[in-house]
């Protein structure tokens, strides 16, 4: 923000601060239990490439959604 980095600020995750991870949050009108639904929310319409680079799910405390990392990939 104050302008002295020159490069790129490289993506962090939210969830524990590890490089190369961009953290998601998927959120649910009705609570569930566990974030086993939301793995298989993820796996019927996600495709594997992604939900196989998938780190660290959390639920959320109000059980209406989950926080959870994706590796970064460099598009070049």
């Amino acid at each position: 923000m104050s302008g002295c980095h020159q490069e790129k600020l490289q993506a962090r995750s939210l969830l524990n601060g590890q490089e190369a991870c961009i953290t998601f949050q998927i959120m649910m009108d009705q609570a569930f239990n566990g974030v086993g639904l939301v793995w298989n929310i993820l796996r019927r319409y996600a495709p594997e490439s992604i939900v196989g680079n998938i780190k660290g799910m959390r639920g959320l405390a109000d059980s209406r959604g989950a926080c959870f990392d994706v590796e970064e990939v460099n598009a070049q």
